[in-house]
């Protein structure tokens, strides 16, 4: 038949054949450098954050040890100056009103007062060791208070 016959004249039933299938990259340097590219923005925008948080990281250390500082001042005051003098103000109330030179409400006054400085030094106090607990979790070592 015809079909069996091809063009060049070789008969159907003893012919072989066989296909080989090559992809030849044309266009591969354009798509590794767009990869190349992307991978080296990636570094870049995590190099960035890692700055960033490091940034953050000393800033809040900044503050913390600014607040711990400010808080030991007032502690050191409180402790020097104004609680002993409050104490000192009672006591000599406290002797005038036993002598009838002092009213009971400026006796009063007196403990209100000294009452409220140690309530405002036991609250710096709170907040110098809570600062203090938050500059040892950001620096990973232990200060000691």
């Amino acid at each position: 038949t015809q079909r069996d016959v091809l063009q060049n004249g070789m008969g159907g039933g003893d012919f072989l054949s066989g296909m080989l299938s090559v992809k030849v990259p044309l266009y591969f340097r354009r798509k590794q450098r767009r990869q190349v590219e992307e991978s080296r923005y990636q570094q870049i925008s995590a190099q960035q954050q890692y700055r960033e948080m490091l940034n953050r990281v000393y800033a809040d250390i900044d503050a913390s040890l600014a607040g711990v500082q400010n808080n030991e001042r007032l502690i050191d005051l409180y402790q020097s100056g104004i609680i002993p003098q409050a104490g000192q103000a009672l006591n000599s109330a406290i002797a005038g009103y036993q002598t009838d030179k002092v009213d009971f409400l400026t006796l009063l006054t007196n403990q209100m007062n000294l009452f409220n400085f140690e309530l405002d030094y036991y609250r710096i106090l709170s907040e110098q060791r809570k600062g203090a607990a938050e500059l040892e979790a950001l620096t990973g070592t232990e200060l000691g208070y």
